[in-house]
């Protein structure tokens, strides 16, 4: 069984995913909603972890990120936590939609990150 560290909290992506949801009909106005649009680009293939209400944690790679701020994630699967804090991962499918309006938190690793983020000059 291959582990992978976990993905680290990044404030930058889900700063950036939020800037966008204020963004009304693909018009990108200002310099945060701009930057928050090219951070995402960046991030695109890359793989994310997207905690629902509900407390679910969505894991997949991000392949786009539609007008209604929906993830549409590919090779997904499902983690949930339990009280005694093992983990339980079930497969969701090759393609994904995570409604945009359920997502609170998104994370990735943190190299992919800090080389998005410093590409484009962002702070992190």
């Amino acid at each position: 069984l291959k582990t992978h560290p976990p993905p680290t909290i990044s404030s930058a992506l889900t700063q950036s995913v939020f800037w966008l949801m204020t963004v009304e009909d693909g018009d990108v106005t200002t310099p945060q909603q701009t930057n928050a649009k090219q951070f995402i680009k960046k991030l695109m293939d890359t793989r994310v972890r997207v905690t629902v209400t509900d407390g679910r944690l969505i894991i997949g790679d991000l392949w786009c990120l539609d007008n209604f701020k929906n993830f549409i994630l590919l090779d997904v699967k499902e983690a949930t936590v339990a009280e005694d804090g093992s983990h339980r991962h079930r497969p969701l499918g090759p393609l994904v939609m995570v409604p945009g309006k359920h997502v609170t938190k998104v994370e990735a690793l943190k190299p992919c990150i800090e080389q998005s983020a410093e590409e484009l000059g962002i702070e992190r």
